[in-house]
């Protein structure tokens, strides 16, 4: 992508974190509430800006299409900007206590978890927003994933699920301890890759397939999300802390952004 497209200056604290880099790096992408409210675009390996835009909406999940395109999801509004941060669709669900949680993507198909007066997951075109299918999962999901297949991952309390998109339950890990939660989900190849808060704070690594775990890693933080890159990287957005770990559990990046009141709710890798 063009960083230089999402950069943008001015006296705004949250522009004078970072740098705007060269185009066609791997970027973080991360939503982020309190005080300000908007995306940062960051350097994979250092976690320093390139850019930012201000939404005014209180987003709890993110994910990014190949044309660079940015989703949000925030209560009952699914949106979809380009790579200035200007407003292209605006999906807004009739009933106000649905709570879209999460959002990700694969090719041209959104899919998104709601709680509230329904629970489960909707199926949506990329680019209208338009619905093309929804699954009832009964489960109040926290974090969504799909794979390169279609299949839907959600991390809902102690409990990770995998769904088809014709709404069968494939594989349902539920963890012995109830106050273990996972809060966020990432797929990448055959592993994913699950937050965790509550009686321990780290992150899961599992297969795809059963969901049996390959690995873990006991950060100490709180994290709302977690996204993974093509190599190594395992990414986490906890407070006012952007955290980039490796595979082997060692912390790489510790980005603490200066005003505490900021919340970094979901991160993306692209």
């Amino acid at each position: 992508m063009k960083v230089q497209r999402l950069c943008k200056w001015g006296a705004a604290i949250m522009l004078s974190v970072g740098v705007c880099g060269a185009a066609g790096a791997v970027e973080v992408y991360a939503s982020y509430n309190g005080s300000q409210r908007g995306v940062t675009q960051r350097d994979v390996n250092t976690l320093n800006q390139y850019g930012y835009f201000d939404t005014g909406i209180s987003a709890s999940g993110i994910t990014v299409a190949d044309n660079d395109d940015i989703y949000l999801a925030s209560g009952n509004h699914l949106r979809r900007y380009d790579s200035r941060g200007a407003l292209l669709v605006d999906m807004t669900f009739p009933d106000r206590a649905i709570n879209y949680g999460d959002v990700a993507i694969s090719g041209n198909t959104i899919v998104a978890a709601y709680d509230g007066s329904q629970l489960g997951f909707t199926i949506r075109d990329a680019e209208t927003l338009e619905q093309h299918a929804y699954c009832q999962t009964g489960v109040q999901a926290s974090g969504i994933a799909v794979d390169a297949y279609g299949a839907v991952y959600l991390a809902a309390g102690n409990h990770l699920l995998k769904y088809s998109t014709g709404c069968v339950l494939l594989a349902d890990m539920s963890f012995p301890d109830p106050s273990i939660q996972y809060t966020g989900v990432a797929v990448r190849g055959d592993t994913l890759y699950a937050s965790y808060t509550g009686s321990q704070l780290g992150f899961t690594t599992r297969d795809t397939r059963t969901l049996a775990q390959r690995a873990y890693c006991t950060t100490g933080v709180k994290a709302e999300g977690i996204a993974v890159d093509g190599g190594d990287g395992i990414y986490l957005a906890a407070g006012n802390h952007l955290y980039k770990y490796s595979a082997s559990c060692r912390q790489l990046v510790n980005m603490t952004f200066p005003i505490p009141s900021i919340n970094y709710t979901s991160v993306y890798v692209k």
